[in-house]
């Protein structure tokens, strides 16, 4: 009856400690992973990557994942994981945690090995830990898939990290050179669609056959759009030279109409053509206006749809053109033509 009694003690004891899930029977694994121990994971995502490859590899059940075992980490910090069930033994478990950097990593390894006797191995700042009387066998799997995790997903975060700044280096190209822009954005893989700045019409076909000389007058102005899943982008260009017209005219219209405002200028055409044609003159200037423009920073150039009425009452439809300068206060119109 003793011995029964012993062996059913002995039985049990070994029936505990093989499907116990708190801690091993033997004394954890705690291995920081060298060739990985300055990656740094940056998705938030990390968790579910690791564990859809360790799913595939059958070693959890599932990848959903329960809210880790709330550990006091140092200072009264708590440390929260992704926790998963093994796939063999359903009160086994592995859960993975991101920290900061790895030394972060390596101190809770150290606290859980030591003072709960839980299998820890790190790659990087990534921790996963095997609680359960996990053969040397399993370990090494979870472990072998853990760093097959962090390569992909650090290759990947590296790859994006290339590809945001290729994005931000082409959005910076206003500006530029064509001939440098061109270069880079071959270079980056994508293609572009050139579009004039001034006439809005697409010039990809023509600029395609300039040489690098002929390209060397034009200038980048806007980066229209770009796609980074296509690898297309958009660009607006213009040659320098007619930037600095532009940028000539547009300081010649800023200084013209400070001292001459435009309005008061048509106002000065309509009287004069009122002296004119004394039988009837109907300058269309707001929905007939067909310019406006600086000859120059003290002149006007202004043209318009026009109706004169002769000493018969006979209405004409024509066109008006105008100069005027002088100032707001007194505009004087130097040309006059209507046809």
């Amino acid at each position: 009856m003793k011995k029964k009694t012993i062996l059913g003690i002995i039985l049990l004891v070994v029936l505990l400690l093989t499907f116990s899930g708190c801690g091993n029977s033997a004394p954890a694994v705690n291995e920081n992973i060298e060739e990985l121990k300055d990656v740094v994971i940056e998705t938030d995502d990390a968790a579910r990557v690791i564990a859809v490859k360790l799913y595939s590899s059958s070693l959890i059940n599932s990848t959903t994942s329960s809210p880790s075992d709330e550990y006091d980490k140092y200072e009264g910090k708590k440390v929260n994981g992704s926790k998963y069930t093994d796939a063999d033994t359903s009160n086994y478990y592995c859960t993975i945690y991101r920290f900061e950097n790895n030394a972060d990593a390596t101190d809770f390894a150290n606290y859980l090995s030591a003072e709960k006797n839980i299998n820890c191995i790190v790659a990087g700042n990534i921790l996963e830990t095997l609680d359960g009387n996990f053969s040397e066998e399993r370990i090494t799997a979870y472990k072998d898939s853990l760093i097959s995790s962090i390569k992909d997903i650090s290759q990947k975060q590296e790859e994006d990290k290339v590809r945001e700044a290729q994005v931000n280096d082409i959005k910076s190209l206003t500006g530029s050179p064509l001939v440098d822009a061109k270069n880079k954005i071959q270079n980056y893989g994508y293609t572009a669609t050139y579009f004039h700045a001034q006439t809005g019409l697409d010039f990809t076909s023509t600029l395609s056959i300039y040489t690098d000389d002929e390209l060397s007058k034009w200038v980048v102005t806007e980066v229209k759009s770009i796609d980074e899943n296509k690898k297309t982008v958009q660009l607006s260009v213009n040659t320098a030279e007619n930037i600095a017209n532009n940028e000539a005219a547009a300081a010649a219209k800023t200084a013209l109409e400070s001292k001459l405002d435009p309005s008061y200028a048509w106002q000065a055409v309509e009287k004069y053509g009122d002296i004119q044609y004394p039988y009837g003159f109907k300058l269309h200037w707001i929905m007939g206006q067909l310019a406006q423009e600086p000859k120059d920073e003290n002149t006007w150039f202004l043209k318009a749809t026009v109706t004169v009425k002769n000493q018969y009452g006979t209405k004409l439809d024509g066109v008006c053109e105008a100069y005027v300068s002088g100032t707001t206060d007194n505009p004087q119109v130097t040309g006059f033509t209507v046809y």
